[in-house]
């Protein structure tokens, strides 16, 4: 039998900074049910020192690659795990765990995973990596509705969920936002929505002009990340870069690659395409528009605030001073999972459920699955490089018999 000790521990692992700001509302509803926290985060050299800072919960983290991590759960006595991480990588603690358990026996700890933030782009992808875990966390009843259609007349209609919300704050109270002579209008730009060059040399452009016509505002650029920084999608095209090809930028248009947490202080108006950020300010009592500009597109994550009231072309937006702030429609928030949803009942399960060694449940992809996508995965990257240099030889050749 796994000893238990008095007071229940969870750990939760990421390897992202989106990840890492995924978990804290987990972090504080089961610090508000009396369990203790820890985090293992394996990306730590790859997160900017004042985003690590700013961490409210930096005090419970260790620094762990993924090895360290499993080789950690095989030996623990804790009472759940949490496990954020890209989809194949969520899918491969799942299957390590089932090989673990062939020399284990008794009680095991609970394991769960989620979506971190909006879900939008491949979501009946995403549920298929994540089956086969104690308890699958979903946003709203719209994801709900979303996987009940996915897995029906399957064998993993049973798989046990829990609506958890999207990054619910226990014990905080909306803050007004700030009242100074000079307002801020901070856009959170997205590395991927958009990603193409001109849509982003489009984005930079309204930005221009918006800051130009309301000298009296300061229009943020909040970048994702600053060159030197990594994160969980590749950057095509380096937006303050994008910036500079816009045109000439006013004073009162900054970049800046501080904390959301900090920039979220002085911020009277929030735009962005789909960034789950609109969430945190909307939270706070801040004004936010979702920027429709591109259209419904479900890679872009556009999709999600049809129905909002939240949606804004920015060529549309002129004097900042006369802009008619948007009410969020009530049935939307709910169907998200913004309002009305927290992790509770994650917690209350986790609480009351035993949870044994060889008993798991059933996942839809397999080692062998595992192995043969990563395979498959060698040989296209393998092709493309080989494309690439066929390419730069085949100009290089033309270049010389033209000479």
């Amino acid at each position: 039998m796994m000893e238990k000790s008095v007071t229940r521990h969870v750990i939760l692992y990421c390897d992202s900074d989106s990840q890492l700001f995924g978990v804290t509302s987990f972090v504080s509803y089961f610090l508000d049910a009396g369990w203790s926290v820890s985090i293992r985060l394996d990306a730590a050299k790859s997160i900017s020192v004042a985003v690590l800072a700013e961490y409210e919960y930096r005090h419970l983290m260790t620094e762990a690659s993924y090895a360290e991590f499993l080789n950690e759960v095989r030996h623990t006595n804790a009472d759940a795990v949490g496990f954020f991480s890209r989809a194949s990588i969520i899918a491969k603690f799942r299957i390590d765990l089932e090989q673990i358990s062939k020399s284990k026996s008794g009680e095991r700890f609970g394991i769960f995973t989620g979506f971190n933030g909006l879900s939008y782009e491949k979501s009946e992808e995403g549920i298929a990596w994540r089956l086969g875990y104690d308890v699958l966390c979903l946003n709203g009843p719209r994801d709900q509705d979303l996987f009940a259609n996915f897995v029906v007349d399957t064998p993993f209609a049973s798989q046990p969920l829990e609506i958890t919300g999207i990054r619910p704050q226990p014990n905080k109270r909306k803050a007004l936002p700030p009242t100074t002579n000079t307002r801020n209008l901070v856009f959170a730009e997205q590395l991927l929505a958009p990603a193409s060059y001109e849509a982003r040399l489009y984005l930079a452009r309204q930005l221009l002009r918006i800051a130009r016509e309301n000298p009296k505002w300061d229009v943020i650029a909040k970048c994702r990340t600053a060159r030197s920084e990594s994160t969980f999608h590749f950057q095509t095209y380096y937006f303050p870069d994008v910036l500079k090809k816009a045109g000439r930028i006013p004073d009162n248009l900054k970049v800046s690659f501080e904390p959301m947490t900090r920039v979220l202080k002085e911020c009277n108006l929030f735009l962005s395409v789909s960034s789950t950020a609109l969430i945190d300010a909307y939270r706070q009592g801040i004004p936010i528009a979702a920027i429709s500009d591109f259209g419904v597109q479900n890679n872009q994550g556009s999709h999600l605030f049809v129905g909002s009231g939240l949606e804004v072309n920015l060529f549309e937006i002129d004097q900042l001073d006369n802009f008619d702030l948007l009410s969020a429609q009530e049935a939307w928030v709910q169907q998200i999972g913004i309002e009305g949803f927290d992790p509770k009942g994650l917690i209350s399960k986790l609480e009351n459920t035993v949870f044994v060694w060889g008993d798991f449940e059933k996942p839809y992809y397999t080692e062998a699955d595992l192995q043969r996508f990563q395979d498959l995965a060698k040989k296209s990257l393998l092709n493309v490089i080989n494309a690439s240099i066929l390419r730069i030889c085949s100009f290089l050749t033309r270049s010389f018999l033209i000479k």
